[in-house]
């Protein structure tokens, strides 16, 4: 007796348990999609004691876009984006956080 299951597999009777099995395990794990530099997107709003370079914003009241947006390719604005981007470890949270 044969079995159709999904999109074009045909498997037998005796091999039902085992490919339930495997679609089981295999559910578990997740999936991450993610786009490339052109389809990606970062957003923050801004509130830091002080900035690297005067250029940079040091507080901002909406959201402005942190990665790919027409300041990264200057020069004096790729020290505002690291510095935007970066993460200190808080030993005494023992965890990582925006600085």
């Amino acid at each position: 007796m044969l079995i159709f299951i999904g999109w074009n597999v045909i498997v037998s009777i005796f091999k039902f348990d085992q490919v339930v099995a495997d679609v089981k395990r295999i559910a578990r794990k997740p999936v991450v999609i993610v786009p490339g530099d052109g389809g990606s997107r970062l957003e923050a709003r801004l509130n830091k004691p002080s900035v690297v370079n005067p250029f940079c914003y040091r507080k901002t009241d909406k959201y402005e876009t942190l990665w790919l947006s027409v300041e990264i390719a200057l020069p004096f604005f790729s020290d505002c984006l690291v510095d935007n981007m970066k993460l200190v470890h808080c030993e005494s949270l023992r965890c990582n956080v925006a600085c």
